[in-house]
């Protein structure tokens, strides 16, 4: 899953996403509620877009990894508005 290649339009994300990939590392803790917020939004849509097909995601080819990862991605995707209710 790779949330920089979709939102490579919005600074905003691809650079929280590309500075949390260099550092390999992803605080949200220390993220603003905002800049938490929004990327949240942008794995849970790269998350659905990927569980879809409209991203070809990790492995594609593989089927049985393929759907391992899409079966994380779900979990992910499920805990991530499981957040977004409270």
């Amino acid at each position: 899953m790779n949330p920089v290649g979709r939102y490579r339009n919005d600074d905003g994300i691809r650079k929280m996403l590309e500075s949390a990939q260099a550092m390999g590392s992803l605080n949200l803790a220390k993220m603003d509620e905002d800049s938490r917020s929004k990327v949240m939004q942008a794995i849970k849509t790269v998350g659905e877009e990927t569980i879809n097909g409209t991203i070809a995601g990790w492995r594609p080819h593989d089927h049985k990894d393929h759907a391992l990862y899409c079966e994380a991605l779900s979990e992910l995707v499920s805990r991530i508005q499981q957040q977004n209710v409270v």
